[in-house]
């Protein structure tokens, strides 16, 4: 059993330091930062929750300490999402899982919680849900704090499966689902390939 433990405190460990390659600060400029976000292409693309874009000239500030400016892409209100460019290529991607995790799976929660920087929270999924608004979340049994919002949920492949957004309860908290994040980046994407795509 002491054996089984030590090697599931190194494979945790392990997974956190590959996600936090992936693990972005995102603030105003010259203020202190306000969520997270997570790298989503190698080109300079950052998902984050459409709360934590609180101007229009924003930072992002990388794992390994360099810092961009960033511009909007697309934020939708509604679905809590949102999309930036930084100008910097060959970054660090996380993968989005292909559909959402299954109750009982173990995930981790990643994030700047009260100023922590890239902390780690890990739990398990509870379930999933559909509010009134048509709106798709992960719920988890693990502490999401400010800091957490716009930060990678991810399965035990380190694939991202959720975008931490909101605190349900003490020991709780719900993701946007990996669904509706694929969902928003096509989305975003296609409105602005379109106007190249009618230019050339």
């Amino acid at each position: 059993m002491a054996e089984l433990l030590r090697q599931l405190n190194t494979d945790l460990a392990a997974l956190a330091e590959t996600a936090r390659a992936g693990l972005v600060r995102v603030g105003v400029w010259g203020m202190l930062g306000v969520g997270s976000g997570i790298i989503v292409h190698p080109a300079g693309l950052v998902l984050t929750n459409a709360h934590v874009v609180r101007a229009e000239i924003l930072r992002v500030r990388l794992a390994d300490g360099r810092e961009f400016r960033a511009r909007v892409l697309g934020r939708d209100s509604t679905a809590d999402l949102a999309v930036l460019l930084i100008d910097a290529t060959d970054l660090p991607a996380l993968e989005l899982a292909p559909a959402e995790p299954t109750p009982g799976s173990l995930v981790m929660a990643l994030g700047h919680p009260w100023g922590v920087e890239a902390a780690a929270s890990f739990g398990v999924v509870t379930g999933t849900s559909t509010d009134e608004a048509g709106r798709e979340w992960v719920l988890v049994n693990l502490r999401l704090r400010p800091g957490n919002s716009g930060g990678p949920l991810v399965d035990a492949a380190g694939r991202v499966v959720g975008i931490n957004t909101i605190m349900t309860g003490p020991e709780t908290g719900a993701a946007v689902s990996v669904r509706s994040a694929r969902a928003f980046l096509r989305r975003v994407l296609a409105e602005h390939l379109r106007p190249a795509a009618a230019a050339s």
